[in-house]
């Protein structure tokens, strides 16, 4: 058999999720983009990445935008979302702009399973569009679209239609599951497959040749938040926290920022405002320089208030990195002992002061850290993710 005949033969698989790395941006979505690739073995996959776009005109999406990258296909149409009232009516938008696209999509691509990486209001529209074609749809709820919106009333209520409606749902920790339990979910159709990391970007390097090649200084304490400077990953917390700590006898400590976000403006105010200790944002880098951030510092600090299954603390476990976090989400099951990191409440910016300065003077075994994440692969996650894929293709296939 050839290689084309062979891929005609692979089950096709539409993947929707709201982001995904590009040329332009390469280092977005690679959580997505890990587990695509390692499906691409046995399945042929195309992507529907809906944008959402500002005012109330129709969009015309018969010529929607298709890009490619690394030979994936992604579709691109715009939908309409109207400010603040949007979120509400997001789900039908999103359906009734990729509704015709899907169809022509599926003339030359009958997909035979969706996949759909976020709840709402991607999900929304998957199952819409699996109900016109007659496939299954596997749900990867990953945190926010269950954390935060199922706490309001009307989007709790369009969270359900997709998780009733999915063949099975797939979040990325435990707490998720439990949250999509407390909806009344039957607990039949629910498993949990936490994130993986690869191997070969996240190790062990030697600490002072990387605070070298970072132009880092040697003698100092470092304190690292890898993420976006938004509200919900605790940026306005850590502030307070890094105030507490500015001490005449904290001169050698130094916290770096990577990332971007809206609250850069108060994340540089700070810097100037503080008199012993220092603070770097560096900005956004290359996922596969982060292992280097990562090696040269002392602690990562996460002090989200909601979490799914953060990348970033598995990552930081594997280059031998203790944590200080929140105890919120997910990060209790990577973190479940004290000899991986220490764990305060969110919103606690004295407890979070407390617990950098404890971890920055414990003696961690680094061997302890490391083999916490022996086995959290990309290539794990994706074998359990493609049983379920194939179980419901062959549900699919009886009905």
């Amino acid at each position: 058999m050839t290689k084309s005949n062979q891929k005609k033969d692979k089950p096709k698989v539409l993947i929707f999720t709201n982001i995904f790395p590009s040329a332009e941006n390469p280092n977005v979505g690679f959580y997505v983009y890990e587990q695509v690739q390692r499906l691409r073995a046995v399945y042929d996959i195309k992507i529907m990445m809906a944008k959402p776009s500002g005012g109330n005109k129709k969009k015309d999406n018969s010529k929607a935008s298709v890009k490619v990258f690394e030979g994936i296909e992604i579709f691109e149409p715009q939908y309409v979302s109207l400010p603040k009232i949007g979120v509400f009516f997001n789900g039908y938008s999103y359906y009734r702009a990729i509704e015709k696209i899907v169809e022509l999509i599926y003339k030359e691509f009958p997909f035979v399973l969706i996949i759909a990486y976020w709840t709402y209001p991607d999900g929304y529209a998957a199952v819409k569009i699996a109900k016109k074609f007659q496939v299954p749809v596997i749900l990867r709820p990953r945190g926010s679209d269950i954390n935060v919106y199922a706490d309001n009333p009307v989007l709790r209520f369009l969270l359900k239609r997709p998780l009733k409606k999915a063949y099975k749902i797939i979040p990325v920790s435990n707490h998720l599951k439990e949250r999509v339990l407390r909806l009344g979910i039957n607990q039949h159709k629910i498993c949990s497959i936490l994130n993986g990391i690869n191997a070969k970007d996240f190790f062990v390097m030697d600490k002072n040749k990387c605070r070298q090649n970072l132009d880092l200084p040697l003698d100092h304490k470092l304190v690292l938040f890898v993420g976006n400077f938004i509200a919900i990953k605790g940026i306005e917390y850590f502030i307070e926290a890094i105030r507490v700590l500015d001490q005449p006898s904290q001169q050698n400590l130094s916290f770096i920022f990577l990332g971007s976000g809206p609250l850069a403006d108060k994340l540089q105010k700070i810097a100037r405002e503080l008199k012993f200790i220092s603070i770097r944002i560096i900005g956004d880098i290359a996922h596969n320089q982060l292992r280097v951030w990562m090696n040269a510092s002392d602690l990562l600090c996460l002090p989200s208030l909601h979490e799914g299954c953060p990348n970033v603390v598995i990552e930081s476990l594997a280059c031998g990195l203790p944590v200080v976090a929140s105890n919120v989400g997910g990060i209790p099951e990577l973190i479940n002992n004290d000899e991986l990191g220490i764990l305060v409440p969110a919103k606690d910016e004295r407890s979070l002061a407390d617990a950098i300065e404890k971890g920055l003077i414990k003696k961690w075994n680094q061997d302890y850290l490391l083999n916490r994440v022996k086995n959290f692969s990309w290539d794990n996650v994706v074998e359990k993710l493609q049983k379920e894929c194939d179980l419901a293709i062959s549900s699919a296939k009886k009905d």
